[in-house]
């Protein structure tokens, strides 16, 4: 009795046995598929860093365009501002020009008008600022004459001769390199510059 007793304990010892040898089976299974599973996430852990990286150097590199960016525009800001100064200066220079055209064509319309009643005058007998001139004027009204033009030059530009040869080589002065100050200084004394009058030659004789 005792031994059949043993052998079907020992039998069903062995049964289990079995059984547990194969649960074990099964989570050394188990373990290893996760081991695979692990070694799978280190895989695309690994992958992810790389991206990670990439995108922080493609980050720094935006970063540095951005700064780029910006130098690039204040600099261009800077530049629109010069032109700005510079835009506004030319339009300065311009209006002085028109106006110093504007007096100069005055006093050559005077100066026309003077010529032509000298011109008429020498043919006969006529009187210019209350003096009679006949004939060929003399020295005295020529010499006068002479120091009128020469005062409608200022003295501030280059001489006759040497504004002449610039011009007729085209070699004009640029917009940006003319003295505003000696432009407007000139536009006064054309528009201080008393007209001329035959009188003040007259009284000199």
């Amino acid at each position: 009795m005792n031994r059949e007793l043993l052998e079907a304990q020992l039998s069903d010892l062995s049964t289990v046995a079995d059984e547990q040898m194969g649960l074990l089976q099964d989570k050394g299974t188990q373990l290893s598929d996760l081991r695979r599973v692990a070694s799978l996430k280190d895989s695309e852990l690994a992958a992810l860093r790389v991206k990670c990286d990439s995108l922080m150097s493609s980050l720094r590199e935006t970063c540095d365009f951005d700064k780029k960016i910006n130098t690039l525009k204040s600099a261009h800001q800077e530049e629109v501002a010069h032109l700005r100064e510079d835009l506004e200066q030319t339009r300065h220079m311009r209006d002085l020009q028109a106006e110093m055209v504007a007096v100069l064509e005055e006093q050559l319309t005077r100066l026309s008008k003077t010529l032509n009643e000298v011109h008429s005058g020498s043919r006969g007998q006529s009187t210019i600022g209350g003096s009679p001139i006949a004939g060929e004027r003399s020295g005295n009204d020529i010499s006068g004459f002479e120091r009128h033009l020469q005062h409608l030059i200022s003295e501030d530009d280059c001489p006759p001769e040497e504004f002449s040869e610039q011009f007729s080589r085209g070699n004009r002065p640029s917009p940006a390199k003319r003295d505003t100050s000696t432009m407007m200084r000139n536009a006064e004394n054309v528009k201080l510059y008393k007209p001329f009058d035959w009188k003040d030659v007259n009284d000199t004789q």
